[in-house]
């Protein structure tokens, strides 16, 4: 795992800690910081545009198999276990992954699978979901990376399967804010220009819904027949 992958891993395995003795990660970060009102408006946007957003559940819930690529905690937070796809997470956090795993046994449901992995090596064989999740994710990987991570979500994604990507908008008013916040938490965002990463989506997928705004999302769907 490389240096930039290895912080990020640490900083979510942090949160998970500090979730776990029932504190927030924004416990100890400066006043100043976190009511800084592009913060506190760049928070409540947070709650409102993350993997429980009922358009992503309308474009990938349609049977098969869902992979969940950078999973965090979305299946405890939106379980997605009660989704007509069955969930598969990947995540490059072991102790989140740990926490996730508990929660399967806690609640007795039935996945097909938590793995810690890479986004840019996934160990399924090709074309093997007909649905995949990318939230959240891109924006912290450089570039050489994204474009890796992009190949192997085109690997793994079956012709005709759908496929729901998220990146910053490094022009956004509220990106400085996204930033600041990030390198407070230890997992600062990396720039990547929105256009170039539209233009490796479009070599293999085609663009069903584009949503505008300080994380720009795209929903697309393979080419090809199912």
């Amino acid at each position: 795992m490389d240096e930039t992958l290895d912080r990020l891993a640490r900083a979510y395995d942090r949160t998970v800690e500090l979730r776990l003795r029932g504190r927030s990660p924004l416990d100890g970060l400066p006043r100043k910081l976190v009511e800084d009102p592009a913060v506190v408006e760049l928070l409540e946007l947070g709650r409102r545009v993350n993997s429980g957003d009922p358009a992503l559940r309308e474009h990938l819930d349609r049977g098969g198999r869902l992979l969940d690529v950078g999973c965090c905690a979305n299946l405890a937070n939106y379980r997605l276990d009660r989704w007509s796809t069955r969930y598969h997470g990947v995540d490059i956090a072991g102790e989140l992954l740990g926490a996730m795993a508990a929660f399967v046994r806690r609640k007795g449901l039935e996945i097909g699978g938590l793995i810690r992995a890479e986004a840019a090596r996934l160990p399924f064989t090709d074309a093997s979901f007909n649905a995949v999740a990318v939230i959240g994710v891109c924006g912290y990987l450089t570039r050489d990376y994204t474009a890796r991570c992009l190949d192997e979500l085109e690997r793994v994604t079956a012709p005709g399967g759908r496929l729901a990507v998220d990146l910053p908008d490094t022009g956004h008013r509220l990106h400085p804010a996204l930033v600041r916040l990030g390198r407070a938490l230890e997992r600062p965002p990396l720039p990547i220009e929105p256009g170039w990463f539209e233009e490796q989506l479009l070599k293999s997928f085609d663009i069903q819904r584009r949503d505008e705004g300080l994380i720009i999302r795209w929903l697309l769907r393979k080419r090809g027949k199912q």
